[in-house]
C-alpha cells in the first residue's frame, strides 16, 4: 500500500524545471528595478532595468531594456540598451545601443547568427567575429551574477561580446561572501561578488563589483569608471 501511494503521488509530482525554465521564472521575479547613479560621490542620473520574455519567429527571447540618463553640466545624456538573448544561458541573440546626446543619435548594432556576430559602431564598416557559442552580452552579466547561488566562493566564466569596445572578453566572477551594503540610510544584508577581466586580454581592464541579496535582487553595482548604481525602489 505504502508503495503504491508513494508511485502515485511521483507521478502526480511536476517534472522538474529545466535550466531555462527556472532563468525565466527569475526574470519574472526580477522585474523593473531603478538605481541613482553616483560618479564621486554626487548622484549624476538614473539607471532602469527592466526584462521580459517575448516571442520572435516563433523563439521564445529573453528582452533587456536598460536606460541610464546622465546629467552634467555639458547636458544630458541618455543611453538605450536593448539586448535579446535567448532563455537557455541568456546567450547573446542582438544587442542595440542608442545614445542621445544634445540631440545628437548614434546607433550602435551587435547581430549574432550561430557562432558568427556582426557588430557595428554608427556610421562605421560592419566587423564580424567568431564567437564562442555561450557568449553572452554586457546587459545579462548582472543578471547571471543574480541568478547564480548566492554562496561565499561561488564561481563561475562568462564570455562576453563588449558592446562598448565589439572585443570578445572572458570575464571572471566569484562571490567574495557576505558584505552587508547600505540603502536609503538602512544596512541591508548581501554578498558581494567582484567580476574580473583576464590580464593580457581583450577586456583586462574590467573591475567591477555587485552587491547581490541573499535572495537574488541587485541592491548595488560599481562600473566601468567607478561609477556607483543604487537601488532606490523596486
Amino acid at each position: 500500500m505504502r508503495l503504491l501511494l508513494a508511485t502515485l503521488l511521483l507521478l502526480q509530482a511536476p517534472p522538474p524545471q529545466t535550466e531555462a525554465e527556472k532563468l525565466e521564472a527569475f526574470l519574472k521575479k526580477f522585474g523593473d528595478r531603478k538605481y541613482g547613479m553616483y560618479v564621486s560621490g554626487r548622484k549624476a542620473g538614473k539607471l532602469t532595468l527592466k526584462s521580459k520574455i517575448e516571442t520572435e519567429d516563433g523563439k521564445s527571447l529573453v528582452v533587456f531594456e536598460d536606460i541610464r540618463t546622465e546629467t552634467s553640466a555639458g547636458g544630458t545624456v541618455k543611453t538605450t540598451f536593448t539586448e535579446k538573448a535567448t532563455p537557455n544561458g541568456l546567450r547573446l541573440f542582438s544587442s542595440r545601443r542608442v545614445t542621445d546626446s544634445g540631440g545628437r543619435k548614434t546607433v550602435d548594432l551587435i547581430t549574432v547568427t550561430g557562432t558568427k556576430a556582426a557588430v557595428r559602431f554608427d556610421d562605421e564598416k560592419r566587423q564580424e567575429l567568431d564567437i564562442p557559442e555561450k557568449t553572452v552580452g554586457e546587459e545579462a552579466v548582472l543578471r547571471l551574477v543574480c541568478a547564480a547561488d548566492q554562496k561565499k566562493g561561488e564561481v563561475f566564466t562568462v564570455d562576453v561580446l563588449s558592446q562598448a569596445t565589439g572585443e570578445l572578453q572572458s570575464r571572471d566572477l566569484k562571490c567574495d561572501g557576505d558584505w552587508d551594503v547600505e540603502i536609503a540610510g538602512k544596512k541591508q544584508p548581501a554578498l558581494r561578488w567582484s567580476e574580473r577581466g583576464r590580464e593580457g586580454q581583450p577586456g583586462a581592464q574590467v573591475k567591477n563589483t555587485y552587491w547581490v541579496s541573499p535572495a537574488g535582487h541587485l541592491l548595488k553595482f560599481i562600473g566601468l569608471g567607478g561609477v556607483e548604481y543604487v537601488l532606490e525602489a523596486k
